[in-house]
């Protein structure tokens, strides 16, 4: 969110190879860390073949729940997972969740600056305004991609998943009338956390 003279927030979404590759360069060849080391590419949502254990299913309904609430990835406080899935209704554990977010408000209200309350307040009503308008192409990208395994138990390559959506328009209205090799469908697999997916 930008303010009127402010800097535009960051991003959570963003490439940065080179980045990557300065951070790798500090670990040497063998360091077990090197694993665990970004590359770059933005966020990675895929998933391992269907079908999927509690783990990869919660990972996916969080996924999709951001994307639902946060398609931008523009929202810092879309990382409180029971705060996305609860306006993205997506939340089974509601007991647990309410318990969760009252110790969250009260924590906030008690211990936080009026401008961080705000900053916080306006990211879960951006949210909410996001809930309340057609689902964005970056959430439909997702929903499609995760179908696709389902159906086909199949890792789908880019070029698969775009012609999976584009015979599905009714589904998944992603708005896309250029060939699929152009440029607005990898920006919408970047925004689905499935730039990673091959050719």
């Amino acid at each position: 969110m930008k303010k009127r003279g402010g800097q535009p927030r960051p991003k959570y979404n963003v490439r940065d190879i080179e980045g990557a590759a300065t951070d790798l360069s500090e670990f040497p060849e063998g360091d077990p860390m090197r694993e665990l080391m970004p590359d770059g590419q933005g966020l990675d949502y895929r998933l391992p073949p269907y079908p999927w254990d509690e783990s990869t299913r919660e990972f996916m309904t969080a996924n999709l729940a951001r994307l639902r609430v946060d398609p931008t990835h523009s929202n810092h406080t879309a990382n409180e997972t029971a705060i996305i899935r609860t306006i993205a209704k997506s939340e089974k554990e509601i007991e647990a969740t309410n318990s969760w977010l009252g110790i969250y408000m009260s924590d906030l209200l008690a211990d936080e600056s009026a401008e961080t309350a705000q900053q916080i307040f306006s990211d879960i009503i951006s949210m909410k305004k996001w809930m309340e308008k057609k689902p964005h192409r970056h959430f439909l990208a997702y929903l499609a991609y995760c179908e696709f395994l389902k159906t086909f138990d199949l890792k789908p390559t880019r070029q698969r998943l775009a012609k999976f959506i584009k015979e599905n328009p009714a589904k998944y209205p992603v708005g896309l009338s250029v060939p699929t090799t152009a440029t607005e469908w990898w920006d919408m697999f970047l925004g689905a956390g499935l730039v990673r997916l091959e050719e």
